[in-house]
């Protein structure tokens, strides 16, 4: 125990920068813990947020539910073999007590390496970015989109979406949404008009969230939209007993983006004896760019292995065994700014966007 603190402790210490894949970050763990003194309040309190951060990352990756973490067993060793670095903030301490807001970064690799080792089917593959529209109904006739006073606009304003499997981002709301979209063309499901706006934003998923009160809480309806047609509606309920309105809100964010991290997930989600082949060839120009696309794959975590096939003077043909479907590959691939278009069963050329 006193080493793996050790160990911990000095990740304070020499806390270097973040992983680029955002999804295995994992921020805002608040933790508030009282024991004999201040030191091992501060000790137990690592170890607790250390194991939140585990538990919150493996709950966005896969299907897991508390109970099924909770079930594996997982040591804190064993957290610590796959964590990069983290940070505190908001510290505080008395004799008897610390709390303070922790933030994490797993490294991806050993990460999706420690999860196939545990048999646990997970995605590590970003959406994306869709576009949010939300909308608050203050009462049937009051619709509120553009307004200063849409506090369900606000709500999501104040939410950091980056770091989830399906980024959100919001429209700026100035004179040209305005004179694209309105707020009745919106709740009439006027495709065409809400498609609109999607070029502006670079998205291809436009997500309608309408907010409204009702007696015990608040109701959320979701229309997910693609740029020609409509794809998936929902409900979503937040109980309001015993919380602020804030509160309420906050969690209605939350809850519609774990909704389509969900359907996101059952897209992409892949077993850990899943694994297929391709030859994937792409045009080079130097070796700068052999080792660009080579440090690219090193970064996508559904691959486990790939090897130099064919070298030429302007291509090189890389062998790649990878997770999941070609699919899974195309989008992790997209990622990245590397476009694949199969050539047959197992082929594929690559390009650069």
């Amino acid at each position: 125990m006193k080493k793996l603190l050790l160990t911990v402790l000095f990740c304070l210490i020499s806390i270097s920068s973040f992983a680029k894949n955002e999804v295995f970050n994992i921020n805002n763990i608040g933790i508030d813990i009282t024991a004999k003194n201040s030191v091992k309040a501060k000790e137990m309190a690592i170890l607790e947020a250390q194991k939140k951060a585990f538990t919150t990352l493996l709950k966005r990756l896969s299907m897991l539910n508390d109970n099924d973490i909770l079930a594996l067993n997982i040591s804190n060793k064993e957290i610590n073999s796959i964590l990069s670095d983290f940070n505190i903030s908001e510290e505080k301490s008395s004799d008897v007590r610390y709390t303070g807001v922790f933030n994490f970064s797993f490294i991806p690799k050993k990460s999706s390496d420690f999860f196939k080792a545990k048999d646990i089917s997970f995605t590590s593959i970003r959406s994306n970015h869709v576009l949010i529209i939300p909308i608050w109904m203050e009462n049937e006739k009051e619709l509120l989109l553009w307004e200063d006073n849409n506090i369900w606009k606000q709500a999501w304003e104040k939410f950091p979406s980056d770091s989830f499997l399906v980024p959100t981002r919001l429209p700026f709301g100035d004179l040209t949404d305005l004179s694209q979209i309105s707020v009745n063309s919106v709740i009439s499901k006027n495709i065409s008009d809400i498609a609109s706006i999607s070029e502006r934003y670079d998205v291809k998923d436009i997500v309608v969230t309408v907010a409204k009160k009702h007696e015990t809480g608040l109701l959320i309806l979701v229309n997910r939209y693609g740029v020609n047609e409509t794809s998936s509606e929902s409900s979503i309920f937040i109980e309001g007993e015993n919380q602020t309105y804030g509160q309420i809100l906050s969690e209605a964010v939350t809850q519609v983006n774990n909704e389509l991290s969900a359907l996101w997930k059952e897209k992409t989600i892949t077993r850990p004896d899943e694994v297929n082949y391709i030859d994937a060839s792409i045009e080079i120009s130097s070796i700068k760019d052999l080792n660009k696309i080579k440090s690219l794959l090193n970064e996508i975590t559904i691959i486990d292995e790939f090897k130099e096939n064919l070298l030429s003077v302007d291509r090189v043909t890389l062998d790649i065994y990878y997770q999941g479907s070609f699919f899974d590959l195309k989008l992790a691939l997209s990622q990245l700014g590397v476009t694949a278009e199969k050539t047959d069963t197992y082929s594929c050329n690559l390009s650069w966007e």
